[in-house]
């Protein structure tokens, strides 16, 4: 019985220690959607940075980034830091210069930037017009159209991309189910940011309609689509080790 109990307490600490060091490595995903469609573009998302990103940290994630070849950068909130205002707004102003110079750049708040908005309502006001100043686009409720140049080896055509991004957290209203319905049926590639994917989960916006399964309008089933949501906040999944966070 002793030795179950010393196996299950050493496999429990490599699972933590593993994600100790997974979480201190720049990792990337990739994932192909509709691998069918004639329309491609690429679009590389960071979330939850928390200013975690100096000296080579940051040379890396750029170079990584720069060899990914985007078409779209987004970010997907909690890039700064509450508890490191200062550093991480300088460390997101820095990457942000030169990630503008890769793709266009847009981004939502996270609930980091919230509590900073609340906290310190004209550092936030810096950094939103810092970003902008750098190219960057904020999504606060709201959807964009971009226009992304594709060039074939005998032609060259233009992708519609819809970004959509809601920066309201965990309570949706009208506003936010009404953005959805609207980019669900838009022509183009219709792609979703918001910060908590718990809100992707609950409001069912790849179907339409409320967390109890009824539809926003009569009779709407949820016919457009919704090509994919794009999330952050949870820092590696909804799997939760205790004193860790995500794995």
């Amino acid at each position: 019985m002793i030795h179950i109990i010393i196996k299950i307490l050493g496999i429990g600490l490599g699972v933590v220690l593993l994600a100790l060091i997974r979480g201190q490595m720049l990792v990337t995903r990739t994932y192909t959607v509709n691998e069918h469609s004639e329309n491609r573009v690429r679009i590389t998302a960071i979330a939850d940075l928390h200013g975690n990103a100096k000296g080579h940290k940051k040379n890396q994630l750029i170079e990584r980034i720069q060899k990914s070849d985007p078409d779209l950068i987004v970010y997907l909130g909690d890039m700064v830091d509450r508890n490191h205002v200062d550093d991480s707004i300088g460390v997101l102003l820095s990457l942000t210069e030169s990630l503008s110079k890769i793709a266009p750049v847009y981004y939502v708040d996270g609930n980091h930037e919230l509590d900073l908005k609340s906290s310190s309502p004209e550092k936030y006001e810096h950094v939103i017009e810092r970003m902008s100043e750098l190219g960057a686009v904020q999504l606060e409720n709201e959807t964009v159209s971009v226009e992304i140049l594709k060039k074939g080896p005998e032609s060259e055509k233009n992708v519609t991309v819809n970004i959509c991004g809601i920066s309201t957290h965990y309570y949706w209203g009208d506003e936010e189910f009404a953005l959805t319905e609207r980019l669900r049926v838009m022509d183009g590639i219709n792609v979703l940011i918001c910060h908590y994917p718990e809100s992707v989960i609950w409001y069912k916006v790849f179907e339409g309609g409320e967390p109890d399964g009824t539809d926003l309008k009569e009779g709407d089933s949820g016919n457009g689509h919704l090509d994919v949501a794009l999330c952050g906040h949870t820092h590696g999944g909804l799997v939760r080790v205790p004193f860790k966070g995500g794995v």
